[in-house]
């Protein structure tokens, strides 16, 4: 059994100085079996971890963890203080070769998202363009092709001027009600927020958000000189 007090003073390798966080925050236990649990020693501000569905930081009281789940002690701002579980050993203090290996895991995970908006946009467009392609088509040789004659003896249309009208109508409609259905900016921008939230640099006194160039070259070019990388 193995416990590691965290805080401003706790026994992490690493120094706390927000002032969201309490002088003994939090604890981290790794029992016999090798299994981690983070649990908040009644702190001012809580401890949070980050939910790996989509990134948000939840509250928590004592929780199982990995040594790779993302805690926040305090409020996840500036006040806060933000690092991966295995940094509260001292043997890992400035090892992130682990941290960056998750990263670029994720990393490649949101690019695959982004890649199959984009195969959505492309799809939705394709649609567009075949159904006013044959709206089209189908207005244009209606007006040519005969049912029969009026009266008069004139010819009556297939596709009238109104229902001509109508065909163009219907076309304008499928192009409103795909735009509302499937929103490629809004898509684009919500997997980039996710992405935002496991970039952040996995050096605990950094903070730095991670460009996806970053992340690939195992780097931060805030503070690239105080980590130790082995790819």
């Amino acid at each position: 059994m193995r416990t590691i007090i965290i805080g401003k003073e706790g026994q992490q390798p690493f120094n706390i100085m927000q002032k969201g966080v309490s002088r003994q925050h939090a604890q981290i236990t790794i029992d016999d079996q090798n299994q981690w649990f983070l649990e908040d020693l009644n702190s001012s501000n809580g401890t949070f971890i980050r939910r790996e569905q989509d990134g948000k930081m939840v509250r928590v009281g004592r929780i199982a963890i990995t040594p790779l789940s993302f805690i926040c002690l305090g409020p996840d701002n500036a006040h806060g203080c933000r690092f991966y579980a295995r940094q509260a050993l001292a043997e890992n203090a400035g090892d992130f070769n682990e941290e960056f290996n998750y990263l670029n895991e994720k990393s490649e995970f949101f690019e695959s998202k982004m890649n199959q908006v984009d195969k959505k946009i492309k799809t939705s467009k394709l649609i567009l363009l075949i159904v006013n392609i044959l709206i089209i088509v189908i207005s244009f040789a209606g007006q040519y092709i005969n049912i029969g004659t009026d009266a008069n003896g004139n010819p009556i249309p297939l596709i009238g001027n109104g229902a001509n009208f109508m065909l163009l109508r219907i076309g304008t409609i499928a192009s409103m009600l795909m735009a509302t259905m499937f929103d490629p900016f809004a898509s684009k921008k919500k997997i980039d927020n996710e992405r935002r939230a496991f970039s952040q640099c996995p050096n605990p006194d950094c903070g730095n958000v991670l460009s996806p160039y970053d992340i690939k070259e195992y780097q931060c070019p805030r503070c690239r000189n105080k980590m130790t990388i082995k790819k």
